[in-house]
C-alpha cells in the first residue's frame, strides 16, 4: 500500500510539471501573438486584427495589448484599406461626417467628430468590441460605447425615414363581389 501512495505522489509531481510547462507555453505563444499584433497591425485587415486581439484577450486574464494608437491612424489608410475598415467610401464618409458633426461635436468635446464616426463605423462593420475601439481611437471603453450610440442616434434623427407605401387601392373585381 505504501508503494502505491509513492506512485501517486510521483504522478502528481509530473502532472504539476506538465501543467507548468503548458502554462509557460501558453504565455510564450500569447507574447508572440501580442508582439505580432503590435508590429503588423497596420498591415492586417481590421477583421484579422480584431480576431487576433480577441484571441489574445481570451488567453490571458489581464491582456496587455499594445498601447492605444494615435486616434488619427485611419486618416492615412489607402482607399482599399479604408473600404476594408469602414465598409464605406471616403467621399460617403465625408458626407456623413458633414451631416452628423453638428450633433456629435457637443457630446464629445475631447474627440474629433471624424474619430467618433470612424469608431462607430468600425463597430458596425466588424462587430468590434468597445475595448478595441477604445484602443484604436484613444477613447475609454465607455466613451467608445457612448460614441457608437451617439452616432446611431444622430443617424436616426438626421436621415429621413422612407415614407410607407400607399395602401393598395381596392380592385374593381373585389367591389363587385
Amino acid at each position: 500500500m505504501e508503494k502505491r501512495r509513492k506512485g501517486k505522489k510521483g504522478g502528481n509531481v509530473k502532472k504539476e510539471e506538465n501543467e507548468e510547462n503548458v502554462v509557460a507555453l501558453i504565455r510564450r505563444v500569447t507574447d508572440a501573438a501580442r508582439s505580432f499584433l503590435w508590429e503588423k497591425e497596420q498591415s492586417l485587415l481590421p477583421s484579422q486584427s480584431l480576431a487576433l486581439e480577441t484571441l489574445i484577450s481570451s488567453l490571458t486574464q489581464k491582456p496587455s495589448l499594445p498601447p492605444p494608437q494615435k486616434e488619427w491612424w485611419f486618416r492615412s489608410l489607402s482607399d482599399s484599406r479604408w473600404l476594408d475598415a469602414f465598409r464605406i467610401s471616403r467621399p460617403s464618409f465625408a458626407r456623413l461626417l458633414a451631416l452628423l458633426s453638428p450633433s456629435l461635436a457637443p457630446s464629445f468635446p475631447h474627440a474629433a467628430p471624424d474619430c467618433v464616426l470612424a469608431a462607430a463605423l468600425l463597430r458596425l462593420a466588424h462587430a468590434a468590441p468597445y475595448s478595441a475601439l477604445a484602443r484604436r481611437f484613444a477613447l475609454s471603453p465607455s466613451d467608445a460605447c457612448r460614441a457608437f450610440f451617439a452616432v446611431c442616434k444622430a443617424l436616426a434623427s438626421a436621415l429621413p425615414l422612407p415614407s410607407p407605401p400607399p395602401p393598395p387601392s381596392p380592385s374593381p373585381t373585389a367591389s363587385a363581389l
